[in-house]
């Protein structure tokens, strides 16, 4: 029967070959990270929503796993994008689980998660985050990347948000050396 159908035979045949070429489902980005001693210690992390063939995305979902050292101090991730926002934290240092997730309905772009803790002493934290096509966290999963983290580039608003940005910080660097020159050659 195959015989007389030659696309079907070359379709069996290539089938499994070509799902090894294929591109995946989108798969959740992951990020480990640590919190210094000071209470106040925070990470911001930029996350990316794309369109990686599954579908236009609609909304992000994040949860935070509290790491060792086990401390007094809680975990915790906030996701914002726009006017947007929300919270989860991980009640239990170390136990091997993550945080109940939750989700901003931001759509297509960058999301801001913000991580801290609520008391003094290092902690490590664990990251997952997955954007999806569907609102609430719903639907298939859709490209997901972690575009910056503690010690990289802080996300910016626009392009030209970032041009005004690094003109205001050579303006301020170079007023105060304007300054000292001055009372130099007094």
């Amino acid at each position: 029967m195959i015989a007389h159908r030659p696309a079907l035979a070359i379709a069996l045949v290539l089938a499994p070959a070509m799902a090894l070429f294929v591109a995946s489902p989108s798969r959740a980005a992951t990020r480990s990270g640590s919190l210094g001693a000071a209470a106040s210690a925070s990470v911001l992390i930029a996350v990316d929503c794309a369109d990686s063939g599954s579908g236009v995305p609609a909304s992000l979902t994040i949860q935070i796993a509290n790491l060792a050292p086990i401390s007094g101090a809680l975990v915790s991730a906030q996701i914002r994008k726009g006017n947007l926002a929300t919270n989860t934290t991980d009640a239990l240092d170390d136990d091997g689980n993550a945080s109940p997730a939750v989700f901003v309905n931001g759509g297509t772009g960058r999301y801001d998660v913000f991580v801290d803790k609520t008391a003094a002493g290092a902690e490590a934290f664990l990251l997952t985050a997955q954007c999806w096509t569907g609102a609430g966290g719903t639907g298939v999963p859709a490209g997901t990347s972690i575009a910056a983290a503690e010690g990289g580039n802080v996300p910016t608003g626009s392009g030209w948000g970032a041009i005004l940005l690094g003109l205001a910080l050579v303006v301020a660097g170079l007023s105060p050396l304007r300054a000292r020159a001055s009372r130099a050659a007094r």
